[in-house]
C-alpha cells in the first residue's frame, strides 16, 4: 500500500502522448518506491490546451503547492516554458538533471517535470499494463465514440497508419508508408495525421482508407485534444500499425494495442539536422539513417 506521507508528484508536459507516458511512468515510480502518486496536469497554451478531466473520468489527486523541502527532477530546465509558471523557482533553485539518480527515499515528496519516460519505465514489462489501465479511466463518451466508428468502419484486418507531420519532427517521405501498406492488399486503413493532406492522398491511391472525421487539429483547442485521443484508441485497435518514428503518440497506441509494425528506428528532428551539418556529417549518413528523406 502506498504511503500517504510519501508523494511522487509528476509534472507531465508537452504534447498528448508525452503526458500520457509520463504518468504511467509515475505510476511504476511510485509503486516501486511505496509513494502516493499525485499528477498536476496543467493544460499548456501551445501543446496541449485541454484539462484532464475532459479526457479522463478518474483524475488523480493534485498537489499543486510542493512543500519547499521537495526534491525536483526536470529534463525541462532549458524550456522553462513548458513548465506551469508557478514551478519555476523551484526548477531554478535546485533540480536533478538526470532520471536514473532518483534514490528510494530522497525526500518526503518527489516532484518529476517531464515530457518523456523515466527511469526507462517505458520498457519496463508492467509498461503495457499501467498504460492499459490509464487508458481505461477515459471518459465514456470518448470509448463510445471509439467503439462505434471502429465497428462501422474497420474491416477484419485493418492497418493503422499514423503520419507525424506539422510539428518540429521531420520525418520520412509519403512513400515510405505506401510501400509498407503494400504488403496488405485486402486490407482496410484507418489514417490520423496533423498534416489534413496525408488522408486524402493515401486514399487516391487506397481506396478502402478511413479516417476519424475532425473540427480541429489544433493542440491549442480542446476538442482538437479530444479527437486526437480517439485517433490514438482507434490506432489501438488495429492488427497493424505504420507509425512514425521517434513519435510517443504512435509508441503509446502501439503498447496499448500490442500491435506489431515498424515503427523502432532512428528520427532526427530539424534541430538534428542542422546540428549536423554544423558537425560535417555526411549528407549520405542522413539519408541512410532517415530513410532518403533528407
Amino acid at each position: 500500500m502506498p504511503d500517504s506521507a510519501r508523494k511522487l508528484v509528476v509534472v507531465p508536459c508537452c504534447g498528448l502522448g508525452n503526458r500520457i507516458q509520463a504518468i504511467v511512468c509515475g505510476q511504476l515510480l511510485a509503486e516501486d518506491t511505496g509513494r502516493e502518486l499525485h499528477v498536476n496536469w496543467t493544460p499548456a497554451a501551445v501543446d496541449c490546451a485541454v484539462e484532464y478531466e475532459r479526457l479522463f473520468v478518474s483524475a488523480y489527486p493534485a498537489l499543486a503547492d510542493l512543500p519547499d523541502d521537495t526534491v525536483c527532477y526536470s529534463s525541462l530546465q532549458r524550456y522553462l516554458s513548458a513548465v506551469p509558471e508557478r514551478y519555476w523557482p523551484m526548477l531554478k533553485r535546485y533540480a536533478h538533471q538526470w532520471f536514473r539518480r532518483i534514490r528510494e527515499d530522497p525526500a518526503a515528496t518527489i516532484a518529476v517535470f517531464t515530457c518523456h519516460q523515466f527511469l526507462d519505465y517505458f520498457n519496463d514489462p508492467r509498461f503495457p499494463d499501467r498504460l492499459r489501465r490509464l487508458l481505461v479511466s477515459v471518459r465514456p463518451e470518448i470509448r463510445a465514440e471509439v467503439d462505434g466508428f471502429a465497428a462501422r468502419h474497420f474491416g477484419h484486418f485493418t492497418v493503422g497508419i499514423h503520419v507525424r507531420r506539422t510539428d518540429w519532427r521531420s520525418q520520412r517521405h509519403l512513400g515510405y508508408y505506401l510501400r509498407q501498406m503494400r504488403q496488405f492488399p485486402d486490407a482496410v486503413f484507418f489514417v490520423c495525421s496533423d498534416d489534413p493532406s496525408v488522408p486524402a492522398e493515401i486514399r487516391a491511391r487506397h481506396p478502402r482508407t478511413v479516417e476519424y472525421p475532425k473540427t480541429s487539429l489544433s493542440r491549442q483547442d480542446s476538442e482538437g485534444l479530444v479527437q486526437a485521443l480517439i485517433d490514438m484508441l482507434l490506432l489501438a485497435k488495429t492488427q497493424y500499425l505504420i507509425g512514425t518514428q521517434g513519435s510517443t503518440f504512435s509508441a503509446i497506441a502501439r503498447v496499448a494495442g500490442g500491435i506489431q509494425g515498424p515503427m523502432h528506428g532512428q528520427s532526427l528532428s530539424r534541430r538534428d539536422l542542422q546540428l549536423g551539418n554544423l558537425r560535417g556529417l555526411g549528407r549520405k549518413l542522413l539519408r541512410r539513417v532517415t530513410g532518403g528523406w533528407v
